[in-house]
């Protein structure tokens, strides 16, 4: 018959027996083996055991068809246990616990096989979850994967009885990616070099796209971070801006947030943030170029900074609410979205006599410009247009691209060569737009759930990333050579 094996804050391990399920009561009716709240339970791959832990420390075992407490082995912890697993031959269980170590422990006799120890991770070392991987071969060594409170995976070799610390720490974003920025160059392994911003304020370095398997994200330092996350601002990290190094000038990603500060950060090979500047203002959007930031906010404020986080301009107190922005590849111009639909084309000097170039429907949701600075895209809830830059902003494509996104656009991204244009919305969809072939279009349907928050294109295809704090490598140069 079927076992079930159930425990709660009630401290009670109940077992129950079926179909239809009945609760076993053991000997005594004492189903009351903790002090303190069971936090896991689980079965041994045979069957002959179960286990619980709690944070009372203990480890019990029981008789996995009957029941009965076996035994209740040595209290080897000195924190709540909060995870268990049992490995492929039932032989040993693993254990996570609010002392930051992980420990294998032999069934039934309790002795501690080995440990490792995450202290070094301050409060964020406590290990809340934890389970064994199958081998890479059937029978082989198992692997061993821990979860920290600071949002860490440890994998762990269970046969490296020597190791001192896990084998391989994986990190990256656990909540929604807010913005994305791409190094335009080509890496020497190959991949495209990606830096990610999110809701709880972490920036990561991901190398998408190489031979692994899984590229492991590096979240930037220097910043809001402590022991406890890995952020680099103090709320909702809004724009990333890579401004690429020049002669004697290193590489710098600028990077600004709700905690309303700017930080200019060093990126390979040490990245960490290097420069914090107020703001004053909410930030909401950004564009970059020729070495210059410009953010804008939808309090009514545009700012430009250089690479070293210097301004460069500021203005404040505009009749409308900046909602997206760009800087021209060459530096000469800013193109400013607004939340009344207008776009505008400023000089670098933010002075008066804004150009504007059309007024949308709806708020400007996305601009940019194409890597040679010929075009400008624009967007809002439904339509894409596209503008040449060197005559005046003429309408390159306007009234024909409209209705195929049915939500907001919230980011379009330029192919290399300025031939194509990929559109992101909050609908989920991504479309990619030929210039030459106006009336075609490559349409990929739910590519994120939630939306897509922001697209890249990278050496190995588009990248996108998504409210659902995921980043994609699309492949989509058969799909565009098939349709185009």
């Amino acid at each position: 018959p079927l076992r079930v094996c159930s425990g709660g804050e009630d401290r009670m391990v109940n077992f129950y027996k079926g179909a239809p399920f009945s609760r076993l009561m053991r000997e005594g009716g004492k189903n009351q083996c903790h002090d303190n709240y069971v936090n896991c339970v689980k079965f041994s791959p045979d069957g002959k055991y179960a286990a619980s832990v709690g944070s009372d420390k203990k480890v019990i075992i029981y008789d996995g068809k009957t029941g009965e407490v076996e035994v209740v082995l040595p209290i080897v912890h000195k924190g709540s246990i909060y995870g268990i697993d049992w490995s492929s031959d039932s032989q040993q269980i693993v254990t996570c616990s609010a002392d930051k170590k992980v420990r294998v422990i032999s069934v039934p006799d309790g002795n501690v096989v080995r440990e490792w120890d995450m202290s070094d991770l301050g409060r964020g070392g406590m290990q809340v979850g934890v389970v064994y991987m199958p081998g890479e071969k059937k029978g082989g060594p198992q692997k061993i994967v821990s979860v920290s409170l600071r949002g860490h995976l440890n994998v762990f070799h269970d046969s490296d009885a020597g190791a001192e610390g896990p084998a391989l720490v994986v990190r990256g974003h656990k909540v929604s990616i807010t913005c994305m920025a791409a190094d335009p160059r080509v890496q020497p392994t190959g991949t495209t070099l990606l830096y990610t911003g999110a809701t709880d304020g972490s920036v990561c370095a991901t190398h998408l796209g190489g031979p692994d398997a899984v590229p492991l994200p590096t979240p930037l330092s220097g910043g809001a971070d402590d022991d406890l996350t890995d952020r680099l601002h103090a709320g909702r990290v809004r724009t990333v801006d890579l401004l690429p190094g020049t002669a004697g000038h290193a590489d710098v990603l600028v990077t600004a947030g709700w905690d309303d500060v700017l930080r200019v950060s060093a990126v390979p090979p040490a990245p960490a943030a290097v420069v914090a500047v107020p703001l004053g203002f909410q930030p909401t959007a950004s564009g970059s170029g020729a070495g210059t930031v410009l953010v804008v906010s939808a309090t009514g404020v545009l700012a430009a900074f250089g690479r070293d986080g210097a301004p460069r301009g500021r203005r404040e107190g505009l009749p409308y609410g900046p909602t997206c922005a760009d800087v021209a590849p060459d530096g000469s111009a800013y193109a400013v979205g607004g939340d009344d639909g207008t776009l505008r084309i400023y000089a670098t000097d933010l002075g008066d006599g804004a150009t504007e170039v059309h007024r949308h429907v709806s708020p400007v949701s996305a601009v940019s410009y194409s890597r040679d600075g010929a075009l400008l895209a624009s967007a809002d809830a439904k339509e894409v247009a596209v503008w040449d830059v060197a005559n005046g902003y003429r309408p390159v494509i306007l009234g024909k691209w409209i209705q195929f996104h049915t939500r907001s656009v919230s980011d379009l991204a330029w192919h290399r060569d300025g031939a194509y244009l990929a559109s992101g919305g909050m609908d989920g969809h991504i479309i990619i737009w030929s210039i030459a072939q106006d009336n075609k279009r490559l349409r990929y349907n739910y590519t994120h759930r939630d939306g897509v928050s922001a697209l890249e294109w990278g050496e190995g295809g588009l990248v996108s990333a998504g409210v659902d704090g995921v980043i994609c490598l699309w492949d989509v140069e058969q799909d565009m050579r098939e349709k185009f």
